[in-house]
């Protein structure tokens, strides 16, 4: 987060606390060793990441039979 080419602006709400924040990676070069998954995919990888973690519990539950819409 603290790279060159890292922004990071902090949402300060009416109270003065700061929980959110907002990044903007302007000119940054992402070393190919830190890379997740090839050139190009990244978008693929935050969207599985994601899904992964809003869905694998409740489909879990599912497969061990307890699902509370049925």
């Amino acid at each position: 987060m603290h790279a060159p080419g890292v922004e990071v602006v902090l949402f300060i709400k009416i109270t003065g606390e700061a929980e959110f924040n907002e990044v903007f990676l302007t000119e940054f070069v992402f070393p190919d060793d830190q890379r997740l998954g090839d050139e190009g995919d990244g978008w693929r990888v935050a969207i599985t990441t994601l899904m992964n973690e809003r869905f694998c519990p409740w489909w879990w539950k599912w497969r061990k039979g307890w699902w509370p819409y049925s």
